[in-house]
């Protein structure tokens, strides 16, 4: 049976990887694949491995104190139930974070905070632009997650840059800086997200030994391309604006206060102890309440747009439930295949 559940969890992964060529959604290939690896893991019998593993003898050790759910017998169904709901709530951590930060994320686009960064780089000289718009790009995505900050970016460009092959080098340099802008702290990557709130990682260790190889991650790249660009940028097209409309009541307002809710969840959770999860919670509901009181004079209809409740709408719903399914899936290979007890922390692993 574990044969047949690392089957399942290698053709599952290799759905997800190759979705455009399939043409199946990786989330849906995520969904299938999980509900199928955990029905192996408690239809089966328990591996050799499981039953020498030190998470069995745990079990063991409190199960005597556990009452067992309704109409389970077996003591490795009641193990497979005890670890798929452990993995539930861990999920679920990821789950509340990953909801609040993106809807923050929204709130901000959708009052045109983000204005405030792209309006002030105007510079006409490529070269220098392309390191103005690298950095920010490396710094932006450090908090907020890569995607945005890249469509941000990237839209500052286009308004700017005439030439498609130039474009289309901006939109090179400036993935390659959110990407490696997102590594080195703990809310700037999904994945380091995950790792944290799990306390693989801590904020203070990942930047300290991240930051100077993301910083080299960018710099590679950029000086290469530094290379290519002379002279200037003409004038700016003025028939495309940057963005759709006229500044939204609040804008700065709202950005310092988004930027801030994210920047101070790690601290709130060393001065906590809290998951990071309530700390996302308290600010999300901390900026519906300051939304609704900025935007009470509009009509229902006016502001809905401009609200917490608007911005949930439009986020995206297949990034979102991809990042909590891959490790819904990944937790039975731990559990019944590798039964690797995770280190304390991932500094240890590493040696740093």
């Amino acid at each position: 049976m574990e044969l047949l559940i690392i089957i399942v969890f290698i053709i599952g992964y290799c759905g997800i990887a190759f979705e455009h060529a399939i043409g199946i959604n990786k989330t849906a290939t995520a969904l299938i694949t999980g509900v199928l690896c955990w029905t192996l893991l408690i239809l089966s019998q328990p591996s050799d491995y499981l039953l020498n593993s030190e998470a069995w003898a745990h079990f063991l050790r409190i199960h005597e104190l556990m009452e067992p759910p309704a109409g389970v017998t077996s003591t490795h169904e009641n193990y497979a139930l005890y670890s798929l709901f452990e993995y539930l709530a861990e999920i679920s951590q990821i789950l509340f974070f990953l909801l609040g930060a993106m809807t923050i994320v929204e709130l901000l686009d959708s009052h045109q905070s983000f204005r405030y960064v792209t309006d002030h780089i105007r510079t006409r000289k490529p070269l220098l632009l392309l390191w103005v718009v690298s950095w920010a790009t490396f710094f932006l995505s450090a908090i907020l997650d890569n995607l945005t900050t890249s469509i941000v970016m990237i839209s500052l460009a286009r308004k700017l840059v005439h030439d498609r092959e130039t474009r289309l080098l901006f939109a090179g340099m400036v993935v390659i800086a959110a990407n490696a802008g997102g590594a080195w702290t703990p809310i700037g990557d999904i994945t380091t997200t995950m790792l944290w709130i799990g306390g693989q990682i801590t904020t203070l260790n990942i930047i300290g030994s991240l930051i100077l190889p993301s910083i080299a991650c960018l710099l590679a790249p950029l000086c290469l391309l530094s290379w290519r660009f002379k002279g200037t940028l003409g004038l700016p097209d003025s028939e495309r604006p940057l963005h759709s409309s006229g500044a939204v009541k609040g804008a700065l307002h709202m950005l310092l206060a988004g930027v801030g809710v994210l920047v101070s969840v790690p601290l709130f959770k060393t001065l906590t102890g809290l998951p990071p999860f309530t700390g996302i919670l308290l600010g999300l509901g901390l900026l519906w309440v300051y939304s609704d009181l900025l935007h009470a004079d509009l009509l229902e209809h006016e502001r809905r747009h401009l609200t917490v409740a608007g911005a949930l709408s439009r986020i995206d719903e297949t990034h979102y439930s991809l990042s909590v399914n891959l490790p819904y899936h990944d937790a039975v290979i731990e559990r019944d295949i590798g039964n690797i007890s995770p280190p304390a922390n991932i500094e240890a692993l590493l040696g740093i």
